[in-house]
């Protein structure tokens, strides 16, 4: 549509979109399409409906949406602070890039195809966040990771990003591009796989593997009582593991044991036993935890704090295991099978 001063479509039409003095409404009930790049100096208002498509759409000024505005492929840049009251609706694989300010207090961002919103300034609020397709990303420097339900969670960029809340992301997680996620004292649930090839910081907190767990980056902890346990899935690599502080826990399913230098190794929930895929030295304690099994293969695990065996510790294939400080297998056993 043309655009007038006039809510009735009346008085003067801007000639070009390069004043950043000038001000565009979508009025109520009206529904506005992008048949080209759009650049616009000044800021907008979306009433009604303003659909991106599949166009890129730049905005320097404010963006307030208390209508709808669609994206299907294409990019919103927003420039300006953001404020969504109505709904940011990211229905295919069209981009949202929050350049500035990013609210949606009262609103609702929805994705129903593989789109995202990228936050590369202070996030106040998600609104009522789609749980079931989409991906938020956090790339700008020191930024806060606001505690909610995400599909897909990106954090991108140097800079620390910081958990101010629990955290659950239904399918991926990714740490990248230098970026440092700290959990903060926060549990942190990823039901899919976690990517880690920046820095993964694990303080008073649980971070909670089910889908996979692959790391080329860092991973640290700052607190003792930091945890990072793998559940159904078992992780293929650990990066640069932290061997002062936290603890390892393989839960049920992770059935493979990496070979690395942990702090403290936890086995624990029971399942199927738990195999060491290569030699391993433990800084700290090892715990076989109750009905939880843990086979040697043959490799060597050295352990330089105490041993408690409230399990099984089975030397099914010959193995070494070096006890340098207290060894405890009260009500629990040792057994050599292989």
């Amino acid at each position: 549509g043309n655009w007038h001063t006039g809510t009735n479509g009346t008085g003067l039409n801007p000639s070009n979109f390069a004043s950043a003095t000038d001000k565009f409404i979508v009025q109520s009930g009206d529904t506005y399409t992008a048949n080209g790049t759009w650049s616009v100096a000044g800021e907008i208002e979306v009433d009604g409906t303003l659909d991106v498509n599949s166009r890129t759409v730049t905005m320097t000024g404010a963006t307030d949406v208390d209508g709808t505005l669609i994206i299907s492929t294409g990019t919103y840049n927003a420039d300006g602070a953001t404020d969504i009251a109505g709904t940011l609706s990211i229905t295919g694989t069209g981009v949202y890039d929050a350049d500035n300010t990013f609210t949606a207090a009262s609103g609702a961002v929805t994705f129903t195809g593989a789109g995202f919103l990228r936050c590369d300034n202070t996030v106040t609020d998600l609104g009522t966040l789609s749980t079931g397709a989409g991906t938020v990303e956090y790339d700008g420097g020191v930024q806060q990771v606001l505690a909610d339900d995400y599909y897909n969670l990106v954090i991108d960029q140097s800079g620390n990003k910081t958990a101010q809340g629990a955290v659950n992301v239904a399918n991926d997680m990714t740490i990248s591009n230098s970026a440092s996620f700290l959990t903060s004292t926060h549990t942190i649930d990823v039901s899919g796989s976690t990517t880690v090839s920046a820095t993964l910081e694990i303080g008073n907190a649980l971070y909670n593997s089910r889908g996979g767990f692959s790391a080329t980056g860092n991973i640290n902890f700052s607190h003792s009582g930091g945890k990072l346990r793998f559940y159904t899935v078992s992780p293929t690599s650990l990066g640069i593991l932290d061997n002062t502080l936290g603890t390892v826990v393989y839960m049920s399913g992770a059935t493979d044991v990496l070979s690395d230098d942990y702090y403290t190794l936890t086995i624990d929930d029971g399942g199927t036993a738990k195999t060491l895929q290569g030699d391993a030295n433990i800084a700290g304690n090892l715990n076989i935890k109750s009905s939880n099994e843990l086979n040697l293969g043959n490799n060597t695990l050295t352990v330089t704090g105490n041993s408690d065996i409230d399990g099984v510790l089975d030397f099914n294939s010959g193995g070494t295991f070096d006890a340098n400080n207290t060894f405890d297998a009260t009500g629990g056993t040792v057994q050599f099978t292989g």
